[in-house]
């Protein structure tokens, strides 16, 4: 952890650190517990611009953790800390973040992927972002440009995203690759090709630092027109062919006898902050079991929402006495998380866990449906705006998804 850079270091080495540096930069608590998360120091905060609190530090707080800020009866916020310790945009931050079941312990994850885990390209992506240069901030027009010019050539995507990382420094005031691109352009120059032979260079250093290969420096222009011509050939011979068949819509299907099927959806309401989730439990023959309805504190993303619906769902059917069942939803990641027998680290994945945990998994399975196939549950939900608190119905819906559900069941 105390490693630094140095001139001297191969490229492999360089790399490293900077995976090193994005993971410091980048990571992020998941809230579990709280015990391990200190309050202004660690980023916590569902928050892109300032995962770390911005508000000032509050005295006899300093060395406070986020188990400190936590109802561990009720597994919710303190009804008055957040409001008296945060500024307000803070504090409706910190209760945008909803608590698993079951008390776990906070995990460092990446936020900047869906699985939450690192990778080389999203941490590459990061640092660009944290160290956007004067150019593409301050010249927004001459970014537009730039995009254009680069999705305008036939180049593969690849190497354009190794060239615009290389340091240069040529004259005629060009400070930066990006500023080279959009001159080649002015000039009339070739900017496939010059694409093509900077990131032959690029390669060529890559293949000489990390592997001591001998690559002659006379080689890179031939190599660079010879890789291009290749691409070039092979894209015109193979054009795509525009797909015209619609997917067919996918209907829901009524589950085995005595093995029935719960689907739950989720929806946000940001105009009054809150979000709804729901359950529709059904038997073989498409008769509804039993249904709920619930209004919630609005979380900090959609897919959020999704997976308190999920885990909400199961608990109400263990509740009303279903000890195997199928929960079938519409969003795919949830679906693939309660499906995995490893641990995620994405931002729902501990609420998935715990919810899993209370279950006998062996006797759930678990399916994901598109949302003409959710139909029912989609259309519930969206009335849980009006409602309060929560609601349930014994072998019915709600007066008005009656006809929703008829034509569900055809």
């Amino acid at each position: 952890m105390e490693a630094v850079e140095s001139s001297a270091g191969s490229y492999a080495w360089h790399s490293i650190l900077k995976g090193h540096e994005a993971l410091l930069k980048g990571a992020k608590w998941r809230i579990g517990n709280g015990e391990s998360i200190g309050v202004w120091l660690d980023a916590w905060l569902p928050s892109r611009d300032h995962p770390r609190a911005l508000s000032p530090i509050v005295e006899d707080f300093e060395e406070a953790k986020i188990a400190d800020l936590i109802d561990l009866e009720s597994r919710q916020w303190d009804s008055n800390l957040p409001q008296g310790l945060f500024i307000p945009s803070e504090a409706d931050l910190i209760k945008s973040i909803p608590f698993c079941s079951a008390a776990v312990d906070d995990k460092l994850i990446w936020p900047h992927t869906p699985s939450g885990q690192y990778t080389v390209q999203s941490g590459y992506r990061f640092l660009m972002r944290e160290n956007s240069s004067y150019p593409m901030q301050e010249r927004p027009n001459a970014c537009g440009e730039l995009w254009k010019v680069i999705w305008n050539s036939s180049v593969p995507n690849k190497v354009w995203r190794s060239i615009l990382e290389i340091d240069f420094s040529p004259p005629r005031n060009i400070a930066t690759i990006s500023d080279l691109i959009l001159q080649a352009q002015k000039d009339g120059k070739d900017v496939e090709k010059l694409a093509m032979v900077m990131w032959t260079i690029w390669h060529r250093r890559n293949q000489i630092g990390a592997k001591n290969e001998d690559y002659p420096i006379s080689q890179v222009v031939p190599n660079a027109e010879q890789t291009l011509q290749v691409f070039m050939q092979a894209n015109h011979a193979a054009p795509t062919q525009s797909v015209t068949n619609a997917s067919p819509q996918i209907r829901w299907t009524p589950p085995p006898t005595n093995y029935p099927k719960v689907n739950f959806d989720g929806a946000t309401f940001k105009d009054i902050g809150r979000a709804g989730i729901d359950a529709v439990i059904c038997d073989n023959h498409g008769q509804v079991i039993a249904s709920l309805s619930e209004q919630v504190n609005l979380p900090f993303s959609s897919d959020m929402v999704e997976a308190q619906a999920a885990a909400r769902a199961m608990s109400f059917a263990l509740e009303i006495g279903c000890s195997s069942f199928i929960l079938e939803g519409k969003l795919e990641s949830v679906i693939k998380t309660l499906n995995s027998e490893g641990e995620s680290f994405s931002p729902f994945g501990h609420i998935l866990t715990a919810a899993k945990n209370l279950t006998n998994t062996t006797r759930i399975s678990f399916s994901h449906v598109h949302s003409v196939g959710n139909f029912v549950a989609h259309n519930l939900v969206k009335h849980t705006r009006y409602g309060n608190g929560y609601l349930v119905w014994m072998e019915d819906v709600p007066p008005h998804i009656h006809y929703v559900l008829l034509v569900n069941s055809g």
